[in-house]
């Protein structure tokens, strides 16, 4: 057996567990590793591939727990209908098309709910954020925090990124100063 290799070992029984706790899970996971699956690979490919099915192991584990906290927060606030969740999917794909990740446009479409009690309107405070994120060179979660006060009616964020919106322009009105001003 290679050296390397000799590591592995404790790994190559049918029964073989690691602790999710070192990937930031709960639980053990479960893992085997065969001897003629290896066959003449390099030890560094070995390691490799494990390093990198282990590291799947824990970005899914954070995906589950960072939708898992989304429909929490849904719930809560009494957003958590089946059409409501079935659109956050396209919500993060509109995100990934902008370069955001999944938890970035989550935490978004989170901190948007704040600011109204319908879920249309926490996607329009979603999506205008994505923009305005680009355009200004901010955070998500920030341009999503400016963009609700904005529709609440708290315009000084705005104000200090270069929006104009003008006084008194609250809700809906909010999304027509913010497509005209884009830059």
């Amino acid at each position: 057996m290679r050296p390397a290799f000799e590591q592995l070992v404790p790994l190559m029984r049918d029964d073989a567990k690691v602790s999710g706790s070192q990937f930031g899970v709960r639980g053990d996971i479960p893992i085997s590793v065969s001897p003629d699956a290896v066959g003449g690979a390099p030890d560094g490919m070995v390691l490799g591939v494990i390093a990198f099915g282990a590291s799947a192991v824990k970005s899914a584990a954070e995906d589950q727990a960072s939708t898992a906290g989304l429909i929490a927060v849904l719930k809560a606030r009494k957003l958590a209908t089946d059409a409501n969740l079935k659109s956050v999917d396209a919500l993060i794909k509109r995100g990934q098309d902008l370069a955001f990740t999944d938890d970035e446009t989550r935490t978004s479409i989170a901190t948007a709910t704040q600011f109204t009690k319908k879920f249309a309107d926490a996607q329009k405070i979603n999506a205008i954020a994505m923009d305005v994120a680009r355009a200004k060179n901010i955070s998500l979660n920030a341009a999503t925090t400016l963009v609700g006060k904005a529709y609440a009616g708290n315009l000084t964020a705005a104000k200090k990124l270069g929006i104009e919106i003008p006084k008194g322009t609250k809700g809906m009105q909010v999304w027509v100063c913010s497509w005209l001003t884009r830059s």
